[in-house]
């Protein structure tokens, strides 16, 4: 689910197909749009993954059962498909769909992730702030790097000076959210928050002078299951578990 305009939703599932507009203030369905190909009988039954929005446009993830998948722009006005782009064919593993989008409004760029395994646990952009941060699934570690200077191997480590509090190893279950200029992190059912710190020079190229780490919840709230999503709202932070 999308807040697309002041009364319009836009809401998508993997579990049916198609994006759908909503006027929720009238509960009314407004419009729909279907990734289709007529000369690709692959393209068919195509759900979202992933919604986000500019000013002028709707971005949604689509794919299909066979696994091909594209981005779909769409005008806020007329609720028409404007663009599709970053098409993938479902032949090869690596050609996931997203299942984040976000639009970046400073630089024009809209970012996508998906995340299945391997080296990463999670991975989540910082609108205000044009960072991206990343979860290690091996290490625990958190990492994050500057969009404005992205190169072959950009990502700078956030370290914990506290030997106690160090991330001890593998990550399976966990989300990363940023939300005004902090980074909360889940592990399976513990909650942390990542917040910024006076910057300083580090000697050891980490980024231990830009964030502080606290943890959120206290013991027993992280047994009351595992952390599936989080959102915020306003001077609230919404989280969702899961037994």
């Amino acid at each position: 689910i999308c807040r697309v305009w002041p009364e319009i939703a836009a809401v998508g599932s993997q579990s049916d197909t198609g994006l759908h507009f909503y006027n929720f203030s009238g509960s009314r369905h407004v419009g729909s749009v279907h990734w289709t190909d007529p000369l690709d009988p692959r393209i068919f039954k195509a759900s979202v993954n992933a919604i986000t929005s500019s000013s002028n446009s709707v971005f949604a993830s689509f794919d299909c059962p066979h696994r091909e998948n594209c981005i779909i722009e769409v005008d806020k006005e007329k609720l028409l498909i404007a663009n599709q782009f970053a098409r993938q064919s479902g032949n090869q593993a690596k050609n996931m769909v997203p299942r984040k989008l976000t639009w970046i409004p400073a630089t024009g760029v809209l970012v996508g992730s998906a995340v299945t395994g391997g080296a990463f646990a999670d991975v989540e952009a910082d609108v205000e702030g044009l960072l991206l941060f990343k979860l290690c699934s091996k290490s625990g570690d958190l990492a994050m790097a500057d969009m404005r200077f992205l190169k072959d191997d950009p990502w700078v480590y956030m370290k914990e000076k506290n030997p106690s509090l160090v991330s001890c190893g593998e990550v399976r279950n966990s989300v990363v959210h940023c939300y005004r200029g902090q980074v909360f992190v889940a592990r399976e059912g513990a909650l942390e928050v990542w917040s910024r710190a006076e910057q300083k020079e580090n000697s050891e190229g980490n980024a231990e002078g830009f964030f502080r780490r606290n943890f959120v919840d206290k013991r027993e709230d992280s047994e009351r299951g595992v952390i599936k999503k989080i959102e915020g709202g306003g001077d609230r932070l919404f989280v969702s578990r899961e037994d």
